[in-house]
């Protein structure tokens, strides 16, 4: 039987498995959006970009080229 978990579920479950391998640049540069003044606490996105960044800081390097849409990072 093919796996039936929602795509909801398989993002719920890799972000609450064993640490991203990414994690102290991950932390870095939410640390660099939560001190901006660009950055909405309440809804965790960045006002410029719109970008959910809880995630978006998440995405490594080798993977996509992320960047902060005013440069902090």
């Amino acid at each position: 039987m093919p796996d039936e978990k929602s795509i909801e579920d398989h993002i719920k479950e890799h972000l609450t498995q064993s640490p991203h391998p990414e994690t102290s640049l991950s932390q870095k540069r939410y640390a660099i959006c939560n001190e901006c003044d660009r950055f909405d606490d309440a809804f965790k996105i960045c006002k410029e970009c719109h970008c959910f960044m809880p995630l978006k800081v998440r995405i490594p390097p080798s993977l996509h080229d992320v960047k902060c849409p005013i440069g902090k990072w």
